[in-house]
């Protein structure tokens, strides 16, 4: 243990934690819509989420960071990393973390991932580790849309951050509950609580949730002025889904109206330039 209180990992310098993200239908969507929507889908839309939810703002809309975590993207997936494990690291991750899920849904863009652990190397184009992939295969299980701390990443917190948890549990960062998959869930699990980030003061209903969550196949995304504003959505009975995609819609409702009068208090206080 450091002087500051932070674990001073021995095993080597490339264990890190990470979060690795991707969307849900991505697939779906580059099948069924021509390339340059998707372009103007990912390069419009995705990536100023992307930069809006790894910076931190002041009450005028200044970026006072520019960047609180490291990141790589390949296609329609997305990496956040730290350059180790101390807990401040820890909590930057989880708060980066919780404002994506937030901003890509609100944005149309519904999207899974979790939190892991471990060895991760990266080296400009390169990168790779078991880090990365515990995080990507139970990404991948979440029948949702959200994010979870990977159990591996939990122990660690636990052991040499025994406070971390339960404090951003209490500021409203996590929730603890259980994680829908394919079959069953996922028992007891410390989840990014995005459903009280309403900053923008869009998810009010259901009805709401399921919008954005189908809006990649409803907005018409290279109308001049950007995707169509909720509330001129036509009628989604318009736009069936097969049970796979309604499942997924379904949990994320019931996350949203369970979590989303938690507290939201915010964790991160950054100073302003100025003082």
């Amino acid at each position: 243990m450091s002087s500051d209180g932070n674990h001073i990992n021995s095993e080597t310098e490339n264990v890190r934690f990470l979060a690795f993200f991707d969307i849900l239908g991505f697939r779906n969507l580059v099948n069924n819509h021509n390339l340059s929507d998707i372009t103007s889908l990912m390069n419009d839309v995705f990536r100023s989420v992307l930069r809006f939810s790894n910076s931190v703002y002041d009450e005028d809309g200044v970026a006072l960071s520019e960047q609180m975590v490291s990141f790589l993207q390949f296609s329609d997936s997305i990496v956040f990393y730290t350059t180790g494990t101390k807990k401040e690291e820890f909590s930057r991750l989880v708060h980066v973390c919780k404002v994506f899920v937030y901003s890509c849904f609100v944005a149309g863009i519904p999207i899974r991932g979790s939190i892991s652990k471990g060895e991760f190397y990266v080296d400009n184009d390169l990168f790779f580790g078991k880090a990365l992939i515990e995080a990507y295969e139970n990404g991948e299980r979440q029948q949702w849309v959200g994010a979870f701390i990977n159990n591996s990443c939990v122990k660690y917190i636990q052991e040499y951050y025994s406070d971390a948890l339960d404090f951003l549990q209490k500021k409203g960062y996590l929730v603890r509950g259980d994680i829908p998959i394919k079959v069953g869930v996922i028992q007891d699990q410390y989840i990014i609580n995005w459903a009280n980030e309403d900053f923008l003061d869009v998810l009010k209903t259901p009805a709401r949730i399921r919008v954005f969550f189908m809006s990649m196949d409803v907005y018409k995304w290279m109308d001049k002025t950007g995707p169509l504003d909720p509330a001129t959505i036509v009628d989604l009975s318009q736009f069936p889904v097969d049970e796979s995609v309604e499942r997924k819609i379904s949990n994320t409702i019931a996350f949203w109206e369970e979590a989303r009068n938690l507290n939201s208090e915010k964790i991160l206080k950054f100073k302003t330039k100025a003082d």
